[in-house]
């Protein structure tokens, strides 16, 4: 029994030395969910970002954008996270006519939320979440859209610097 906590304990400490999360600023890369989409994240301040969220036309019918707003917090170890958030969304909605051989656009636009799970390790930062909209204009049809789950695979281009413990300042309130 011993021997079982001393290797979860040490399993514990390798991998919060040796995988790096939400130490980025800024990042960027693809989202594969309904479509391949294309995805750039930012940091503010305070475990937040803003990602924009560019919706091509590959795999999909909706060429578009969305900008959330997304609060972070780790999960045990800085490795990992979950995040939530909400935005705006607008999409030119391309469908094909069945009567005729046109093709009808509609633009849709809306709220947007998300909710998901990241780590990064090392550049790399992967990100599983879902996106649900609720559409005001453009698809009276199906005005609450339930995206797939999607999978975001991001390149860190920014980190952001790890704080130290003699960063913390709490020695400045001691000393003083």
């Amino acid at each position: 029994m011993k021997a079982t906590k001393s290797i979860l304990l040490l399993l514990a400490i390798l991998t919060t030395y040796t995988m790096q999360a939400q130490t980025y600023n800024t990042a960027a890369g693809v989202r594969l969910g309904g479509g391949l989409d294309l995805t750039f994240q930012q940091y503010i301040k305070n475990h937040w970002t803003v990602e924009g969220i560019l919706h091509t036309n590959l795999l999909s019918k909706n060429t578009g954008i969305s900008v959330l707003a997304e609060k972070h917090h780790k999960v045990l170890v800085r490795n990992f996270g979950v995040y939530y958030g909400a935005g705006a969304h607008y999409y030119a909605r391309k469908d094909e006519n069945r009567i005729e051989p046109t093709v009808i656009t509609k633009n849709v636009y809306g709220l947007s939320g998300i909710a998901g799970a990241e780590v990064s390790l090392g550049r790399l930062n992967f990100a599983v979440d879902v996106k649900p909209e609720i559409h005001l204009a453009g698809d009276q049809v199906h005005p609450i859209e339930w995206n797939p789950i999607a999978l975001s695979i991001r390149y860190i281009i920014d980190k952001r610097e790890r704080r130290k413990v003699k960063d913390w300042k709490v020695w400045d309130k001691i000393r003083n």
